[in-house]
């Protein structure tokens, strides 16, 4: 998604994030709206590891100037 869809029409809607180079389903629950970027926080559906450490969440966030980020490979899921 680019930081121009972001709203907060879609927290609670299920999604599809990049994690660790995974696409991994969750639940969008919060969006933070920053000076230079947008921020989404995507809770799992199933805990991610990632070495020796297990995340339930994750913040995917794009950069409003050039659109740089993980935020690009957001996608809701219908």
């Amino acid at each position: 998604m680019k930081t121009t869809e972001i709203n907060q029409s879609i927290i609670g809607k299920r999604c599809e994030c990049m994690f660790t180079g995974m696409m991994v389903k969750g639940i969008i629950t919060e969006i933070e709206d920053c000076k230079y970027s947008v921020n989404v926080k995507v809770v799992f559906d199933s805990p991610q590891q990632w070495g020796d450490d297990m995340y339930e969440h994750d913040w995917t966030w794009g950069r409003k100037s050039d659109e740089f980020g993980p935020l690009k490979y957001l996608k809701l899921i219908e």
